[in-house]
C-alpha cells in the first residue's frame, strides 16, 4: 500500500477511511507545525516517501511544475516527489468515504504517482496535469 501525507485541509474522515482501506496515512498537522508552507510540506513528503493528498490545486500545481521543470533550468537534480493527489473540496465534504475510494482506485490502477500531479475532476475522473 502507498504511503500518504494528508495536507492540513484534508478532512480527518478521509484519513480514517483510507486507513480502513489499508493505507498508512500521516497527517501534516501531526508531523509539522501548523501553518507550514506548501513547499516545505512537499519537501517533507518527499523525504518521507509519501504522496501528498490535498484540496489545494493551484499552489500544488505550481509546486509540481517548479519541482519538475526547475532542475532543467538550473542544471540541478531534484529527487522525484512521491506524487500529488488533488481531491476537490466539495467531493471530500459531500462523501469522505467516496473520496477515499477514488484515491484507492487511482493508487490501485497501476498509474504512476511518482513526480506526477493527479487531479480528480467531477464527471471525468482522475486527470494527470503537467
Amino acid at each position: 500500500m502507498a504511503l500518504l501525507y494528508a495536507d492540513e485541509c484534508i478532512n480527518r474522515r478521509i484519513v480514517k477511511a483510507l486507513a480502513r482501506l489499508g493505507y498508512d496515512v500521516l497527517r501534516v498537522i501531526d508531523d509539522l507545525p501548523a501553518g507550514t508552507a506548501d513547499p516545505r510540506i512537499l519537501l517533507q513528503a518527499t523525504r518521507l516517501g509519501r504522496a501528498v493528498i490535498t484540496h489545494d490545486h493551484d499552489d500544488y500545481l505550481a509546486l509540481h511544475q517548479a519541482w519538475t521543470l526547475s532542475p532543467f533550468s538550473w542544471d540541478v537534480l531534484f529527487p522525484p516527489h512521491p506524487g500529488i493527489l488533488v481531491i476537490p473540496h466539495r467531493v471530500a465534504l459531500h462523501d469522505p468515504d467516496d473520496a477515499a475510494e477514488r484515491i484507492d482506485w487511482l493508487l490501485r490502477s497501476g498509474r504512476p504517482t511518482a513526480n506526477r500531479f493527479w487531479e480528480l475532476v467531477s464527471g471525468t475522473g482522475w486527470i494527470e496535469r503537467a
